[in-house]
């Protein structure tokens, strides 16, 4: 079941991927950045100090942390359907909310990682530095396959699949949707592989 988990959270991110303007992140990257870090930081903050101050402070850690990592992650799905309602998905500010809600999300799959490491019992400084760094480091490969390999290889690949006439949907549409999910399962796998 984690593995049909990871496919789900894998699969609202990269939707979130779809609906991202690269050419406007460049303008928008710092603020969202700034707001991304607040979207994690902020509950995370607030967890730890509402458990302590609710249930006493011997429960700042791991309840609170816990706590705190339940409610950073943000619903890049509702940002997606709330921005295309109000028809400002592509403006300035849509961008802006949908990059930061997508690093907010990365942010906290990378808290969810030293979750699940902390709660293993693997309170060791150096693994939880190593697993932080590659989480970064699987975030970053996947970066690079889809902004400089991916769109050097696929449209060659694609151009030698021959159009169908009368077909409502091309096999190279096909083939091109193929790889995108078995790109997205594999990313799941080895996630789920990683921790």
């Amino acid at each position: 079941w984690s593995f049909a988990g990871t496919v789900g959270v894998t699969m609202l991110i990269m939707e979130s991927g779809m609906h991202i303007n690269f050419e406007k992140v460049k303008s928008v990257g710092l603020r969202a950045l700034i707001v991304a870090i607040l979207g994690t930081g902020l509950p995370l903050v607030f967890g730890l100090l509402l458990t302590g101050l609710f249930f006493g402070s011997d429960k700042y850690y791991p309840d609170g942390f816990a706590a705190g990592c339940a409610l950073a992650p943000t619903s890049v799905g509702i940002s997606i359907k709330l921005l295309e309602d109000a028809k400002m998905l592509n403006s300035l500010a849509g961008q802006t909310t949908l990059t930061a809600a997508f690093v907010d999300d990365v942010f906290s799959l990378v808290l969810l990682v030293l979750l699940t490491s902390l709660a293993s019992g693997s309170v060791d400084a150096a693994i939880i530095v190593v697993r932080t760094i590659a989480a970064f480091a699987f975030l970053g490969l996947g970066v690079v396959l889809g902004k400089w390999i991916f769109p050097r290889i696929l449209p060659t690949l694609l151009t030698r699949i021959p159009e169908s006439k009368g077909a409502s949907i091309q096999p190279r549409d096909e083939v091109q949707l193929f790889i995108m999910i078995a790109s997205l399962v594999l990313f799941a796998y080895i996630g789920s592989e990683i921790g």
